[in-house]
């Protein structure tokens, strides 16, 4: 009992001082709202949003409680209920053009820089891409791709060639982020980009080579009639 409460407390001690962070929940009889822990919820429970073991991302319902918010740094917030609003629903969506400057910078979609604001993580992709991930998604995705025995050569492979090119930065004031060189070389960026919203991660593309790409796969994407993802659609 000494080890689960000092575990409890250590657990609730990390999320609180790295994240700042409190969760919202929703009455849904009533359609108000209150923070979890005016509601007593234990507070190990309170963490699982943050570390993934509900498989919604959320705290598991309690009663007529669901979660609704998770309270980052002040005036952020990503509403996890569906219903989207002010609040956004808390993942990549959609295709924008931004263009780089001179120096390599690429201004962000308005609607990324709230999920990519406390920092984030660029890498090599698949397709001659570049994948950007919130700070907090890519921790999560290593300590999972780490998992697999150091024997594979397969994981050794793309482990290497992941984490050899990452680079973390914080988005400036103006939303904009600087792509280093060899990442620039590596997905052929000039100066028309394309950043594409893929759920949990944004993708930096040449402009011209996302055109291709989409033109090639969304004839095959139309007329698919077996599942991709069993369950989901």
């Amino acid at each position: 009992l000494l080890l689960c409460g000092w575990l409890e407390g250590a657990a609730v001690a990390c999320v609180r001082s790295r994240l700042r962070t409190g969760i919202a929940l929703r009455d849904l009889s009533s359609d108000t709202t209150k923070d979890a822990e005016s509601l007593h919820f234990p507070p190990l429970l309170m963490t699982c949003g943050f570390t993934g073991f509900h498989p919604d991302g959320g705290v598991p319902e309690r009663g007529k409680w669901r979660v609704v918010e998770y309270r980052g740094a002040p005036g952020r917030a990503v509403d996890r209920s569906g219903r989207g609003g002010e609040t956004g629903m808390g993942f990549f969506l959609g295709t924008y053009t931004p263009r780089l400057d001179d120096k390599g910078r690429l201004i962000l979609p308005a609607k990324f820089r709230p999920q990519l604001a406390e920092g984030l993580v660029m890498t090599r992709g698949q397709e001659r891409c570049l994948y950007v991930f919130p700070a907090e998604e890519f921790a999560r995705m290593h300590e999972r791709a780490s998992g697999a025995p150091v024997s594979d050569k397969r994981a050794r492979d793309y482990l290497r060639v992941l984490l050899s090119g990452a680079h973390d930065d914080v988005p400036d004031r103006q939303g904009r982020l600087s792509i280093p060189a060899n990442l620039r070389a590596y997905a052929g960026l000039d100066r028309d980009v394309a950043v594409i919203g893929t759920g949990s991660r944004a993708e930096i593309w040449d402009a011209a080579a996302w055109e291709a790409y989409l033109a090639q796969q969304v004839d095959a994407f139309s007329e698919t009639t077996e599942e991709v993802f069993p369950g989901a659609l």
